[in-house]
């Protein structure tokens, strides 16, 4: 569990330093730090259905913030399309920055697993060596040294006639 732990800050980390270096510049002016952080979201990469939300609410509040004040008609249509395709023209290249953030980010996960993977290598060469030989050996004299014990007959409390037989206790054992 430490592991994951580790390796999963390793990946966390890297990602959020990685993506603020590979955002477009233009990218963190345009979108506010809300959007910023639903646009940088990993699960935007696996989620289609998210992403589309993402999307979709992005261009939606670009699109009234840029026709607010043009009053309805083709000149209005034609802003919203255009503001529409650079919203979504934007959003793909975060969307790249955060899939090469994350590809990074991945890889230093990797690495981190392979250092530590190496680290317990070398830890093992270290370690005292103990035959399994004399543990198994001392197990079995001290078993044989208690007697077996055999069922004996009781009588039964019912009717005081019939002979009721009790099995000894099984020895549990270990593989």
């Amino acid at each position: 569990m430490l592991g994951v732990a580790i390796v999963g800050t390793v990946v966390n980390q890297t990602l959020t330093n990685d993506i603020s270096t590979r955002l477009p510049a233009h990218a963190a002016q345009q979108l506010t730090p809300t959007g910023l952080k639903y646009a940088t979201d990993p699960q935007i990469l696996v989620n289609q259905g998210y992403r589309d939300n993402v999307v979709h609410s992005a261009q939606r509040y670009a699109v009234q913030g840029a026709t607010a004040h043009i009053p309805p008609g083709p000149q209005r249509a034609a802003v919203t399309a255009q503001v529409s395709q650079q919203v979504q023209h934007l959003l793909n290249q975060v969307f790249d920055a955060l899939k090469f953030s994350l590809t990074v980010a991945i890889q230093h996960g990797i690495v981190t697993i392979l250092i530590f993977s190496v680290a317990m290598v070398v830890a093992a060469f270290f370690l005292k060596d103990v035959p399994l030989s004399k543990a198994r050996t001392a197990a079995p004299n001290q078993a044989a040294s208690k007697p077996e014990t055999s069922p004996k007959p009781e009588m039964s409390p019912q009717n005081g006639t019939s002979p009721k037989f009790e099995m000894p206790p099984q020895r549990e054992t270990s593989l």
